[in-house]
This record gives structure tokens, sequence and C-alpha cells, in this order.
């Protein structure tokens, strides 16, 4: 796309303007900073207020228009932020004096409550990689029980969240990487699965998609990096059992509820596909998308536009 960016690209958002965002990673000497970006149509431009930090790691454009920036970031123009930050037609507003840093995914409910993952100190003196809701004038833990270890989560149709991560238990009981919140109660979701999801998508229809370094499903060790909910179980999303781990960072809907997924594998099922690959439901086969990325490098992050092309984003040169 253009010239492309320079380093490591983390995360990509369309805010609700139509204009492409991405988060990436500038090597200035032996020191990695966070960068933002925008494309013009043409070409990549420099955010009007860049980030201060180490890396952007989630991106989402809001119904003001605005763009929200969560990461390991300390501040965004002359305003000090801590992990999370919105740039909008007034300028840059922040979430509080901090409590949550990093940042690695946020979103919000139907209800207008914006929430987050991040790292959150404890009694102890230790942090938990948990779920924080905005209370309107700070952040606090979204629920008791919330797992600790979570990497994504996400909202069903009938309002319940779901969330994934590295966790074994969810508000008391046992949860091996995946719960759901009813409002009340955190549930596990059958027996599990073990290993990192990266994300958790949920179709239009309801359909629950996990994908990530996933080395074991429903207590059977399988090396399959996508998985859904039947139900009942946590059953693989086609044939993606392999010799080894399939390493899938990102995934992504398209309008038509078709999965892509992108990583640092170089097949699928079987399949040749460079970093990148489509499921198709119908036909029930994982596809290469193109001749993908080739030469090293891994594809960080994924975004479907609305009209059905796609972008993706890493650390890939070609």
């Amino acid at each position: 796309l253009g010239a492309g960016l320079p380093l490591n690209v983390l995360s990509i958002e369309v805010d609700p303007e139509g204009t492409l965002w991405a988060g990436w990673q500038a090597r200035v000497g032996s020191a990695t900073l966070a960068r933002l970006s925008r494309w013009t149509g043409t070409a990549w431009e420099d955010s009007p207020e860049q980030v201060s930090g180490v890396s952007v790691r989630a991106l989402r454009g809001d119904t003001a228009g605005g763009i929200v920036v969560g990461g390991q970031i300390s501040g965004m123009g002359e305003v000090a932020a801590s992990g999370i930050a919105r740039l909008g037609s007034e300028g840059v507003t922040t979430f509080g004096d901090g409590g949550i840093k990093p940042v690695d995914e946020f979103f919000t409910l139907p209800s207008g409550e914006i929430l987050a993952i991040g790292e959150v100190p404890t009694r102890e003196g230790t942090l938990d990689l948990t779920l924080v809701r905005w209370t309107g004038q700070q952040w606090e833990r979204h629920s008791s029980g919330s797992p600790n270890l979570m990497t994504a989560a996400a909202v069903l149709p009938d309002g319940d969240l779901i969330a994934v991560g590295g966790f074994t238990s969810a508000g008391g009981v046992a949860a091996r990487g995946a719960a759901r919140f009813d409002g009340q109660t955190w549930h596990p979701m059958g027996t599990g699965f073990a290993g990192t999801p990266f994300s958790v998508l949920v179709r239009d229809d309801g359909k629950i998609f996990v994908a990530g370094q996933i080395s074991s499903l429903s207590g059977v060790n399988r090396f399959g990096g996508v998985a859904t909910w039947n139900g009942s179980a946590w059953v693989s999303v086609g044939t993606t059992t392999q010799n080894g781990l399939i390493d899938i960072r990102a995934a992504a809907l398209t309008p038509g509820g078709q999965l892509v997924v992108g990583g640092g594998f170089s097949t699928i099922a079987g399949i040749a596909a460079n970093r990148v690959a489509i499921w198709d439901e119908e036909e029930g086969r994982w596809s290469a998308l193109g001749s993908g990325v080739t030469g090293t490098g891994f594809v960080r992050a994924v975004r479907v536009l609305s009209d059905g092309r796609i972008v993706i984003g890493g650390s890939f040169s070609t």
C-alpha cells in the first residue's frame, strides 16, 4: 500500500469517515518507538498528534469520528496518557490518569460502556492482565473473578461477553482458555483449549471463532490455530492439524462471513499459504490469498474494508 511503512505494523483500523490508520514501530538508534499514521489515498502520513511510547497495539474508530489508540504508550502530542488516548476533531483526550498500561485491546459494549484489556496492579504488588471498564472517571476491574492472562474479548449477540487467553480459571471456577460472562457470573466453555489465542471474533449469526497459537483443543492435543464453538465444545476449523504449531497472530471476518487469518505460517491444513489464508465455510476448505507475503516476516494485523478488500500489516517487506 503505497511505499509501505518502515517497520513493524501491529494494528490497523478504519475510522467512521473511512480513513485507514496504522499503528507501527520505528527504530531510532537502539530504541523502538511507537508511531501512528493514516492513509491519504495515495501515501501514508504521520498522525497530526503523534504517540509517545513503544507500541500501538490496538486501534478503534468511534461513532463520534475519532480514533482511539491503545498500547504501550505514555502520551499523544503534548498530552500525557497511560496506555490509551483518543484523537478527534477537538484534539487529544485521555482516560483518567492511568491505572492500566499497556492496553492490548479495547471495545465498546452496546450500552456504550468501554472495556479494555490491560495490566492492572494487584494488592500484592504484581500485575494482572485482565479486563477493566471505564466508569467515566477512572478504570476499574470489570467484575469479580475476571480471568488473568486475558488476550482478547468480544460481545455476543445476546449481550454476553466472551474472553479468551492463557488462563485456567474465571470467577473462581475452572475455565481453560475461554469463559463467558452473562452479566453476573463467569462460566467455562467446555473443556477449553491450551495455548495463546490472539483473536476472538463473533459473526453476525453468532458463530464464534478463536485464532492464535492453540496447541490443544477440548482436551485433545492437536496443533491447530483456529477453533469454533459448537454450543458445547470447541472444534477445529477445517483440518488445521499439522506437524508443529500453526503461528497465527491476527484474524478478521469479511462482510460475507469468511475468516481471514495472518501470522508466521507457510502452510495451513496442508495448503501452501504464505502468512495469510482464508476459510471458505461453504466449500469447507482453507485457501491461500494470492502469493501472500514472500520472504521472511510475519503478518500481525488484518483488517477487512467495507468493500471486501483485505489490508494486512506486519514485519514483512515483500
